[in-house]
């Protein structure tokens, strides 16, 4: 990129509807503090654009930690239960509620998190019902 080059403006067509939409975004963070702390500060920056809308998914304990972080930033926060899993205690849900021994269960769980995670990209896509 030329350092005079100025932003420009990303729109995706909608072959359907023949208009212009916003750039879209989801994004399903690592449950570890470092992953979500850059998630936060690259969904800032692309809603400060103005002209992309930006979701984090996460579980809930990670959803209000991001929640008390945000301020006015245009950011919408989805919540997917992490499943449980044998081995994995109560109430762990992020790298920093288990020992390092153990982070194998938490990926397990996270793991499980594809099929609800798909399903939350079909209500988001720009023609589901969650799109507008």
């Amino acid at each position: 990129m030329n350092k005079g080059a100025r932003h420009r403006e990303v729109r995706i067509l909608d072959a359907r509807m023949g208009e212009e939409t916003k750039l879209r975004i989801v994004m399903l963070p690592w449950l570890a503090q470092g992953h979500i702390n850059l998630s936060i500060n690259l969904s800032k920056a692309l809603a400060s654009h103005g002209d992309v809308k930006v979701w984090i998914v996460s579980i809930p304990v990670n959803i209000s930690r991001i929640r008390s972080r945000l301020q006015e930033e245009p950011i919408h926060l989805l919540e997917l239960p992490l499943p449980s899993v044998d081995g994995l205690p109560p109430g762990v849900e992020c790298t920093a509620d288990i020992k390092p021994e153990s982070a194998h269960l938490l990926h397990r769980a996270f793991d499980q998190l594809d099929k609800p995670f798909e399903s939350l990209l079909r209500r988001l896509s720009p023609n589901g019902p969650a799109a507008h």
